[in-house]
C-alpha cells in the first residue's frame, strides 16, 4: 500500500490549501543531460498607491507580449504599501528579495549589473531593465516543472498536480513555489506617467492571490531525479476562475535563487488563464468623495488618515533619489583622485 503524507499548510481567505507528495510516484526520469526549455519568471513588485508602476507594467509588458508563452509574469502586491491585493507571502517574498521599492523586478531571480546606472549583483533592479535583463537569461535548462490540474466548477476546487524533474544527477531536490493568479480585476490605481495623471479605475493582472505553498518553496526530494507534489485549493467566491492561472517555480534545494524554470497553466480548460487582459485604466474624473484628492480610497487601502500620497514621495522617492547620490558620489570620489594625482 502507498504510504501518502498529509500536510494542512494554512486556511485562507480562499478556504483550505493541503497537499501531498509521494518522490517519484509514476513519473519516468529522462536521460541524463537532457534539457528542456526554459520559462522565464518575471516576479514584479507594485502597488495602488505607487505612481510610477504603471509605467513599469509598461515595460514588463513591451517584452512579454513578445513572447508569452515562454515567460510567467507574478505581480506582487508589495514594496510600496499594502492594498486590497497585497498577502502575506508577496511580503515574504519581497523581503527576501530586499525589495524596498516600486516599480521593481525580479527576473529568475537573477543577480543583474549594469555600471552605467550604479546596479552592482542586485537581485532586483527596475522594470526599465526587463529587456536587458531578459537577454541574460538561458533558453534550456537542465530541470522543469509541469502543471496538470481538474477544477470543479461547483465547488471552486481546484487540484494540481506538480511533476519536477532533472536531467542533472547532482540535484538532489528543489523548492517548489506554486500558487494562483488573477487578471482583469477592477481597482484604484494611482498614476503619474510624466505627469500626474490622478487615480484610475484600473485593470490589475497578473496578480498573486494565493501561494499554494510556503511563498518561498516547499522542499521536494527527488527520487529517480523525478518527485510529485499536489495541492487542493479552494478559489474565492470573488475570483473569475476563467481569469485565473496556475503558476509555479523551482529552485535548487534549500535556496531561493536562482530560479531553474517555471511554468503555467489556466486553472478552466479552454480558456487562457487572464493572459488576453492588458493592464491599464481610466482616470476617474471627477474624483469620487471617498477618494480623498491626490489621495488613496478610504475603504480598501492601508494609508493613514488625512495624508496626502504624491507619486514622487516616499519610498519610491528614495528608490530613485539613493540612485542618483550614488551617482554623484561616485563623480565627486573621482574628482578628488584626479586632483590628488597632479
Amino acid at each position: 500500500m502507498k504510504k501518502y503524507c498529509y500536510l494542512l499548510l494554512a486556511a485562507f481567505s480562499a478556504g483550505m490549501i493541503l497537499s501531498s507528495c509521494e518522490p517519484g510516484t509514476g513519473v519516468e526520469p529522462d536521460p541524463v543531460g537532457q534539457t528542456y526549455p526554459r520559462m522565464q519568471l518575471i516576479e514584479h513588485f507594485t502597488g495602488a498607491e505607487c505612481g510610477y508602476c504603471p509605467m513599469g507594467m509598461d515595460y514588463i509588458y513591451e517584452e512579454y507580449s513578445k513572447d508569452p508563452d515562454n515567460m510567467v509574469w507574478v505581480s506582487n502586491h508589495y514594496g510600496y504599501g499594502s492594498d486590497e491585493y497585497s498577502i502575506k507571502g508577496s511580503t515574504t517574498i519581497g523581503k527576501k528579495l530586499k525589495v524596498t521599492g516600486a516599480p521593481s523586478i525580479s527576473i529568475n531571480r537573477y543577480k543583474y549589473t549594469n555600471s552605467s546606472e550604479g546596479i552592482k549583483n542586485e537581485i532586483n533592479y527596475h522594470p526599465y531593465f526587463t529587456s536587458d535583463v531578459l537577454k541574460k537569461q538561458e533558453t534550456t535548462a537542465t530541470s522543469c516543472v509541469e502543471l496538470e490540474r481538474t477544477y470543479d466548477a461547483a465547488t471552486r476546487n481546484l487540484h494540481v498536480k506538480a511533476i519536477m524533474k532533472t536531467s542533472d544527477e547532482a540535484v538532489t531536490g528543489f523548492m517548489l513555489t506554486l500558487g494562483v493568479t488573477e487578471s482583469g480585476m477592477l481597482g484604484a490605481q494611482a498614476d503619474y506617467n510624466g505627469s500626474w495623471e490622478g487615480w484610475k479605475e484600473f485593470t490589475h493582472t497578473h496578480t498573486i492571490r494565493v501561494y499554494a505553498t510556503a511563498a518561498l518553496g516547499d522542499t521536494i526530494t527527488l527520487k529517480k531525479r523525478t518527485a510529485v507534489a499536489e495541492y487542493d485549493i479552494e478559489l474565492d467566491e470573488k475570483w473569475v476562475a476563467d481569469n485565473c492561472e496556475i503558476v509555479a517555480w523551482i529552485t535548487e534545494i534549500d535556496t531561493y535563487y536562482p530560479v531553474l524554470n517555471a511554468a503555467k497553466l489556466p486553472v478552466v480548460e479552454g480558456t487562457k488563464g487572464g493572459e488576453d487582459i492588458k493592464h491599464g485604466g481610466v482616470t476617474m474624473v471627477p474624483v469620487p468623495d471617498s477618494y480623498p484628492e491626490n489621495g488613496a480610497p478610504a475603504s480598501n487601502i492601508n494609508f493613514k488618515e488625512n495624508t496626502v500620497y504624491l507619486p514622487l514621495y516616499g519610498r519610491q522617492c528614495r528608490y530613485y533619489c539613493l540612485r542618483h547620490l550614488y551617482r554623484i558620489i561616485g563623480a565627486y570620489a573621482d574628482l578628488r583622485l584626479c586632483r590628488l594625482s597632479r
